[in-house]
């Protein structure tokens, strides 16, 4: 299976801003100058699908963070794997076009990437030194049939929770981190794991409140749904390394506490 890295991810939603993939899409629109707007340009590039016909203001900045953040770890990849006679040159063509992003807003133009405003050959150094490091990559390419397995067993705890009968309160939090889940386990091969990684360490959290919350009556069912959630930790945490870190520990608090069998 192929590998991937943070610097690779990052890399090619710059490529695709810059060829402006996003244009004449209806989820991406038009500012008062008619150009694009960013934050829903990259909502558009990284795969999101809108909740309505168009993204909203929390969608498109939240999308703008998680990009963000991917720059922030492919600068630390590049750090990490650079050799020591090309880490400045590999630092500065990487915050030639990081930086320009950070000095961006979710509403101002995705135009500014596009060829006019930055160069090709700016973008092509970006390019070479992705592809230079890439030997260094270790994350693994996930492929479709694994990424909708496992949104198939979120689907199911959906379904499972919204006909449970535990407290209202707590089905809201449990729905909202499960569709977090759902949309981020979809587009992993663009953003990375980290918003998995802690998400699923939050469903494990909640599971774990909505048992001590339950009735002795719903306390079966509420250990049942929790037991699900292990699973699910589990299915991720095989495809996702980083995951390895966070399910083991509560599944051993599960079996000590006699939730599951030893």
């Amino acid at each position: 299976m192929e590998n991937t890295d943070p610097l690779s991810r990052f890399t090619s939603l710059i490529v695709r801003l810059h060829h402006e993939e996003y244009l004449n899409q209806p989820t991406v629109p038009r500012l008062a100058n008619g150009q694009n707007e960013l934050g829903a340009a990259l909502s558009y590039l990284t795969g999101r699908m809108p909740s309505d016909e168009a993204f909203s203001d929390i969608e498109t900045r939240e999308d703008y963070i998680s990009v963000i953040q991917l720059g922030v770890e492919a600068e630390k990849f590049i750090e990490e794997v650079s050799p020591a006679r090309a880490k400045d040159r590999n630092l500065s063509y990487f915050r030639a076009i990081s930086n320009k992003l950070l000095n961006c807003a979710p509403n101002t133009a995705a135009q500014i990437f596009n060829s006019s405003n930055l160069s090709k050959e700016a973008v092509n150094r970006l390019e070479d030194v992705a592809a230079n490091l890439s030997i260094f990559a270790e994350e693994k390419i996930i492929a479709e049939e694994e990424i909708e397995q496992v949104i198939l067993m979120i689907d199911d705890l959906i379904s499972l929770i919204r006909e449970s009968k535990i407290d209202p309160r707590l089905v809201s939090a449990l729905l909202k981190t499960l569709g977090i889940l759902r949309m981020e386990m979809s587009r992993i091969n663009v953003l990375g794991p980290e918003v998995i990684a802690k998400n699923i360490d939050i469903l494990l959290g909640q599971g774990i409140r909505t048992i001590f919350a339950a009735s002795d009556k719903e306390r079966k069912n509420a250990i049942d749904l929790f037991t699900r959630f292990v699973g699910l930790a589990a299915l991720t945490a095989s495809l996702v390394e980083s995951i390895n870190k966070v399910y083991p520990a509560i599944e051993m608090g599960m079996r000590k506490l006699g939730w599951i069998p030893e």
